[in-house]
């Protein structure tokens, strides 16, 4: 009986440990190419580091553009000059339920916010961003079915490929993308996000700003 017990214990530890080594190499990979314009970014913050005092925050996730190209590009209705970024989320916000622009990276800069924040980068065509304009004008709206995770993960398929892909899950949570985004060999913690713009949403084509209080 002994003999027959360790025989099973030592068949689980195998397949327990095949299991884990199997899981553990899986890994995904993101591209960049020399003809790239630009960077597209995936962040998700599980909320972990801002829950205090039985106080639990849900997350957040969204995107953020870098230009690496000479020339402006167009994202959503702005106008990104070379070597500039900026961030995308939606955001359940009076003034606006949907795209806000800066608002993430005007916390970052201002408040040190999303610490522990996970990232995800690939390289983006003049092809690309049209269809993140795409989307973007069609998706500027916030909603518990189109939440941040949701509108962050989907922008990124949009224009991601085959291996960069993220499997869409039942509920988008920050925390559920986050363990998402740990799977590609290249994720990063705390990636900076550089702004020299004040946080907005558009109305029509007029953009309208705000600034943060201290």
């Amino acid at each position: 009986m002994k003999k027959f017990l360790t025989f099973c214990i030592l068949i689980l530890l195998c397949a327990y440990s095949f299991c884990a080594c199997s899981q553990n190499n899986i890994k995904h990979y993101t591209t960049v190419d020399s003809s790239d314009v630009a960077l597209l970014s995936l962040f998700t913050f599980d909320g972990n580091s801002e829950s205090h005092f039985g106080l639990f925050n849900l997350g957040h996730a969204f995107l953020s553009v870098e230009n690496i190209s000479e020339d402006n590009l167009s994202i959503g209705k702005n106008t990104l000059s070379p070597r500039k970024t900026i961030s995308i989320g939606t955001w359940s916000i009076k003034a606006h339920f949907g795209v806000w622009y800066n608002v993430e990276s005007n916390y970052i800069k201002d408040f040190d916010k999303y610490n522990g924040r996970v990232s995800i980068t690939c390289g983006v065509s003049l092809e690309d961003i049209q269809k993140i304009n795409n989307f973007i004008n069609f998706h500027d709206y916030w909603s518990p079915l189109n939440n941040c995770s949701n509108f962050a993960l989907n922008l990124w398929n949009t224009i991601a490929t085959k291996e960069e892909t993220l499997e869409k899950p039942l509920i988008y949570s920050p925390a559920k993308l986050a363990k998402a985004l740990k799977t590609f060999e290249s994720f990063e913690v705390n990636r900076p996000i550089e702004t020299e713009d004040k946080f907005h949403y558009f109305d029509g084509d007029t953009p309208k700003y705000f600034e943060l209080e201290k």
